[in-house]
């Protein structure tokens, strides 16, 4: 399994965030392209969320702070999810414990005593479903959604840092990983499926 080389953020917290997980209510929330959806089924397959949320950018607002503060949601996760500003992130903290996962370039380290927050940004370019895998694949083996993550990289374009994996994930399924630099193969298998999600 890769190493991750975070940017912000630490493994052993992302630990400390998942231990403490219990019967209190938790919310999921993720991006609606296909990269924040498996990333939510990567969680979600290993954290039973109380609710899901997939959102665009816009929706990260006081109406959503409102709705999980009302829901009594003590846990909020977020995926594949650029928050830009860190007033919301500080809202949610009045009622909640945060784990935001996510991949895109950062202006704003959200860690406190009361966020979590895992970048790999400028360091490797990984998609935040491969993040989650290789987080928590740690916990549960979750090697039957290979196909899955393979797909999202591929949606992404997040596809070459962790090339080997993905050779291996495409030969385990019966195609053949092609790329011209940053230009992938745009036909066959892993292609046409993610194409289709």
């Amino acid at each position: 399994m890769q190493k991750l080389n975070l940017s912000a953020g630490s493994e052993n917290k992302f630990s400390e965030f998942i231990s403490q997980l219990g019967k209190e209510k938790i919310a999921l929330i993720s991006h609606t392209d296909l990269d924040g959806i498996a990333s939510a089924k990567i969680v979600s397959d290993v954290i039973d969320p109380d609710f899901i949320y997939l959102l665009n950018y816009n929706d990260l607002n006081d109406t959503l702070i409102k709705e999980l503060e009302k829901k009594k949601v003590c846990h909020v996760i977020f995926t594949d999810l650029f928050i830009k500003e860190e007033i919301f992130v500080r809202e949610i903290e009045k009622f909640s414990d945060t784990l935001i996962i996510d991949h895109h370039p950062f202006l704003i380290n959200f860690n406190s005593n009361k966020t979590t927050f895992l970048n790999v940004e400028g360091n490797q370019a990984f998609c935040a479903t491969y993040i989650c895998y290789l987080l928590l694949s740690k916990i549960k083996d979750l090697e039957y959604l290979d196909w899955l993550v393979a797909c999202a990289c591929i949606a992404d374009w997040q596809f070459l840092d962790n090339k080997p994996w993905i050779e291996k994930i495409f030969e385990k399924y019966g195609d053949i990983f092609e790329h011209h630099g940053k230009e992938i193969r745009k036909s066959g298998k892993f292609w046409d499926l993610q194409w289709k999600l």
